[in-house]
């Protein structure tokens, strides 16, 4: 939990936040209206400082993991538990980006569905589908491409009732029931919310981020990877077996095997740029193939469906984004509960594996925060009440200060700023009322057509100063004139830069 006070992006934490507390007309996204609820209701807890929001979503994480050591705490002993207890924190740190957004809800609620489908193998009831109702619906409601959801389970179902029914036309009864009941749910729930639900969902449709071509492309290039990353482990497994048969006493081939995986996984990593997700992906991937090859002979049982319905859980979140497929690392946090129950064939390689990737993630936290500089050059505060708690490199605190000054300069000139650019989303938390209220994520300066709502703000007779902010401070260079800045010149504006900062003006 440490990790929740370092490190400063300047996006994604923001953007979820101010879809929350600043929707654009008051409405939420219907893409992710129960996330923005959730966040809504954490400000109305504890405020609207940054740490709350990283404090919960911490606390979140950890939830799925917490769940999975009470289901398997009776299989260990004392040190089992205290080893597996470990690991859990490790991984949670290690995949806790410090964003309280839908991907944390979902993961959460993907967690829930996958150990409610448990206790439905163990003991079916309606009251059991009701709850994978509920619970797919808020999946559902928190980040709509969750949808698929309702395809897995109702697929789920209907393989448990076609194997324990005899009138195989039943076997329908229960699926169809979960799958009516659930789209009922949604879509009432969506009508309530909204006036006009059909309008609002071409809208959504409208805004740019999320083309198919671009989808597939990201999809492939990580599925490339992962076929790469998995093929090494399926190796790695098969030369510690190979040692394993070879020598008298095992144990003495652990060690130095592990270490040497240590060291070929930073050589890993380093082709990855430290981009240990797919990586965590690829272990689950290769575990599930060997897992299939050593016991084909059992298939299909319990343990085949729960690993098949991990897995195909764990593609639920990548599904509909357009950062390929490294969401699905996010329920690597249930892996450790995975390998415990399923008893694979050589749990040792898993353990030291799944110790090595502990190692290897907070490595990786350390040397690259999500979207700040080292662990180590992370010293400075930023004196803003908001995010008075979080330490990031000096660059950018001396950045948000000055800003933060030019701000209440402007303003006591009575000149109203607004912020445009892909890294203004920190601003707009900080200073809601300099929000242009764009929906989009990515705020391009180069695209030659300008948005609506900036031409409208650029044609107003009202004194404003545009901040462009679509770089970090460390990286910022105002070169060439962008498509926007030569439009906001045409349009009488004054072009202000200080330092790092760069903003047009019109009195």
């Amino acid at each position: 939990m440490v990790t929740i006070f370092y490190g400063l992006d300047f996006t994604d934490s923001f953007f979820h936040i101010n879809e929350a507390l600043h929707p654009v007309n008051d409405d939420y996204r219907f893409s992710f209206l129960l996330s923005s609820i959730f966040i809504k209701a954490v400000s109305g807890l504890f405020g609207d400082q940054l740490i709350w929001f990283r404090m919960i979503n911490g606390i979140l994480l950890l939830i799925p993991g917490v769940i999975s050591f009470f289901y398997v705490k009776r299989k260990m002993d004392i040190i089992q538990s205290l080893l597996y207890g470990t690991i859990l924190l490790f991984i949670s740190s290690s995949l806790n980006t410090n964003i309280l957004g839908f991907d944390t809800f979902s993961t959460l609620l993907l967690s829930l569905i996958f150990f409610t489908s448990l206790d439905y193998l163990e003991k079916n009831s309606v009251a059991k589908i009701l709850l994978l109702s509920f619970l797919t619906v808020a999946a559902i409601l928190t980040r709509f491409p969750n949808f698929v959801v309702l395809l897995v389970i109702s697929g789920f179902l209907f393989y448990d009732e076609r194997n324990s029914n005899l009138i195989k036309t039943k076997a329908f009864l229960k699926p169809v029931f979960y799958l009516l009941f659930s789209m009922f749910l949604t879509v009432l729930v969506y009508s309530l919310y909204y006036s006009d639900f059909v309008l609002v969902i071409k809208e959504e449709f409208d805004i740019a981020g999320h083309e198919t071509t671009h989808l597939l492309k990201n999809y492939l290039n990580d599925f490339y990877k992962l076929i790469a990353i998995s093929l090494y482990f399926l190796t790695s497994y098969e030369v510690f077996k190979f040692c394993a048969k070879k020598v008298r006493k095992p144990e003495l081939v652990y060690i130095p095997f592990f270490i040497i995986q240590l060291l070929i996984s930073f050589g890993i990593a380093s082709l990855t740029k430290y981009n240990f997700t797919l990586y965590f992906v690829s272990i689950v991937l290769s575990f599930a193939v060997i897992f299939f090859k050593e016991k084909k002979s059992n298939f299909p049982n319990r343990e085949f469906i729960i690993l098949i319905l991990y897995v195909i859980c764990m593609f639920v979140n990548p599904f509909g984004s357009n950062t390929g497929l490294i969401k699905a690392s996010f329920l690597f946090i249930l892996f450790p509960f995975i390998a415990v129950i399923l008893k694979p064939t050589r749990i040792k390689f898993w353990v030291g594996t799944l110790i090595v990737t502990c190692f290897l993630g907070i490595t990786n936290k350390v040397l690259i925060p999500y979207e700040d500089a080292n662990f180590l050059k992370l010293n400075n505060s930023v004196n803003i009440p908001k995010l008075s708690q979080i330490r990031t490199q000096g660059e950018r605190s001396d950045y948000l200060e000055d800003v933060d000054k030019e701000i209440a300069k402007l303003l006591n000139e009575d000149i109203n700023p607004y912020f445009y650019g892909s890294k203004s989303h920190i601003f707009n938390y900080l200073y809601p009322f300099a929000s242009i209220n764009i929906k989009d994520f990515n705020q391009d300066l180069m695209n030659s057509e300008i948005n609506p709502k900036m031409q409208r703000l650029m044609k107003s007779k009202e004194k404003i100063a545009i901040f462009l902010t679509y770089k970090y401070p460390e990286n910022s260079y105002y070169t060439d004139l962008s498509a926007l800045e030569e439009r906001l010149l045409n349009e009488g504006f004054e072009k202000i830069s200080k330092g790092k900062i760069l903003y047009y003006i019109r009195n």
